[in-house]
C-alpha cells in the first residue's frame, strides 16, 4: 500500500494551504491509486484498484476525501471472474464523475478479447449512474473538453493508439484509431485551445509521440522523438 499512501500525501500537501498532512486509505490486500481530482467542492476524488488478499486481479477503486483527507465514501467495483481498474478520472459541471479504465478476465482464452474500456459515472455522493464498455480497448487518460468526455488509450495486442468521445450521459459518439499494426499508446491528453486537443505517449518504431488533433479526432500535427 506504500505506493497509493505516497501518492495521496504528495498530491494533496501542496494544495492544502501550507499544512500537510498524511492519511492512509484502503484495507487487506493491495491499493493503487492511478488519477487524482480536486473536486469542485474542495475535497479530492481518486480512482485505482483494489486486490484482496484471496483474488489475483483488483477490482476497480473511487474514493472520495474531504480537503483534511477524511473519507467521505468509496467504492469498490469487480467480478470474482474479472479483474476491473480505474486508470482515468474527471469531474462533470453537475459534480459527477466520470471513470475510465479496464477490465480483464483472470484467464484468458485463446482467440477471446482479453480487454475491455471500462467507462462508469457516479453522482458526488457515492451513486452509480451508468456504465459501459468498449472491446479490447485499454483507457489510459480522460479529458472534460466542453459538453464532452474525450478518451484515449491504445487497442490490445498493439494494434495502435486509440481515441473516442463521450457526451455526458454515456453515449459513444465517435472513435478514433492511430498506427494500427503499431505499438502506439496515448498515456495524457488536454485541451491546446477550444478546437485542438493534444496527445501525449509512445510509438513502437519512434519512441515518444506527440500529435495536435481537432476535435473530431484528425491529426493536425504529429511529432515523434527518440
Amino acid at each position: 500500500m506504500r505506493a497509493i499512501h505516497l501518492l495521496v500525501l504528495l498530491c494533496l500537501s501542496f494544495t492544502s494551504r501550507g499544512a500537510a498532512w498524511l492519511h492512509l486509505y484502503g484495507e487487506a490486500g493491495n491499493q493503487r491509486a492511478n488519477a487524482v481530482v480536486r473536486a469542485l467542492d474542495g475535497g479530492f476524488t481518486f480512482t485505482g484498484a483494489t486486490t484482496p488478499p484471496d483474488k489475483e486481479r483488483g477490482d476497480l477503486w473511487l474514493v472520495a476525501v474531504d480537503s483534511l483527507g477524511g473519507l467521505r465514501w468509496q467504492r469498490q467495483v469487480g467480478e470474482r471472474k474479472w479483474g476491473e481498474e480505474g486508470q482515468a478520472l474527471v469531474q462533470l459541471p453537475d459534480s459527477s464523475y466520470v471513470v475510465a479504465g479496464v477490465r480483464q478476465p483472470m484467464k484468458q482464452r485463446k482467440g477471446k478479447s482479453r480487454l475491455t474500456g471500462l467507462v462508469q459515472a457516479w453522482s458526488a455522493q457515492g451513486e452509480a449512474r451508468w456504465s459501459m464498455a468498449v472491446d479490447s480497448v485499454t483507457i489510459r487518460a480522460a479529458l472534460l473538453h466542453g459538453q464532452r468526455v474525450f478518451l484515449a488509450g491504445g487497442l490490445q495486442d498493439g494494434a495502435g493508439a486509440w481515441l473516442g468521445q463521450l457526451d455526458l450521459d454515456g453515449r459513444l459518439l465517435w472513435t478514433r484509431r492511430y498506427w494500427p499494426g503499431d505499438s502506439t499508446q496515448i498515456f495524457a491528453l488536454t485541451a491546446l485551445d477550444e478546437e485542438h486537443l493534444v496527445l501525449a505517449g509512445t510509438r513502437e518504431a519512434a519512441g515518444a509521440w506527440c500529435a495536435v488533433v481537432d476535435t473530431r479526432g484528425h491529426i493536425r500535427h504529429e511529432y515523434c522523438g527518440g
